[in-house]
């Protein structure tokens, strides 16, 4: 995949990786909501775009024809996978830094995906919030609970349903107080945990605090192998922080 092959980075600023892989999932959202034809990428080295001639018929209809080619294929691609989606949980959160109430947390967990099992078909990706659960030590300390209390809701569905959650801790004095310096997510399917990532980069002056990962690549260590933020359904492949991205 081209992706991999390149594995270009533009680390000025920081946030610029992050930046454009949040553009490219609007580009792909606005579309659908505008109710436009679907976003069609072209890859730069496919041809000399600027050998073409935008007052010269044939140069017009060879670029049409090359951008009818692409949206074809992504058709194609959208219609064998046409039922998966991926569905993102917001919630309101009136308390303070490290005041996480797990076991209430738990189970709206039941009872999010109940509703979310009787609006979607197919298979999926459930999103949870950074900062869903709240170890208040390290984070991983409750991964081990937090996985088999998924696990065993999403066998009970008979659908591949994979679920994102956010689990903060390691909780310090500064400010504000109580911020979690420890801030990982986990993706857990019928097999147990298939993914984990630690946030990479701060995204306020506070965030400064956390004990962030070198790179958006970097691997997990956890029960005696590495962990990758990227995971596998049905033939697609997810990277994620807080929001979804898919890696064609």
């Amino acid at each position: 995949m081209n992706c991999e092959r390149i594995n270009a980075k533009d680390n000025t600023p920081l946030y610029r990786d992050e930046q454009r892989a949040w553009y490219d999932t609007l580009r792909d959202f606005i579309p659908s909501i505008k109710g436009l034809d679907p976003t069609v990428r072209l890859h730069s080295k496919d041809l000399h775009w600027c050998s073409l001639n935008p007052q010269d018929s044939r140069d017009i209809d060879r670029f049409k024809n090359l951008i009818i080619k692409k949206k074809c294929k992504k058709e194609e691609d959208m219609a064998e996978s046409k039922n998966d989606w991926i569905a993102t949980v917001l919630i309101e959160s009136k308390g303070s830094f490290g005041k996480t109430d797990n076991d209430m947390r738990k189970k709206e967990i039941v009872e999010i995906l109940n509703e979310i099992e009787k609006r979607t078909e197919g298979d999926g990706v459930i999103l949870f919030p950074g900062g869903y659960l709240n170890s208040g030590k390290k984070a991983e300390i409750i991964f081990e609970s937090t996985s088999k209390y998924l696990k065993k809701r999403v066998e009970k569905l008979n659908r591949n349903i994979i679920i994102c959650i956010g689990i903060d801790g390691c909780l310090g004095r500064g400010f504000p107080q109580d911020f979690p310096k420890d801030q990982m997510a986990i993706a857990v399917s019928k097999e147990g945990i298939i993914a984990i990532g630690r946030k990479f980069h701060p995204t306020s002056e506070e965030e400064k605090q956390i004990q962030a990962a070198d790179s958006y690549q970097s691997l997990e260590y956890w029960k005696y192998r590495n962990f990758s933020r990227i995971f596998p359904l049905n033939g697609r492949r997810f990277f994620w922080q807080f929001a979804m991205t898919f890696l064609e």
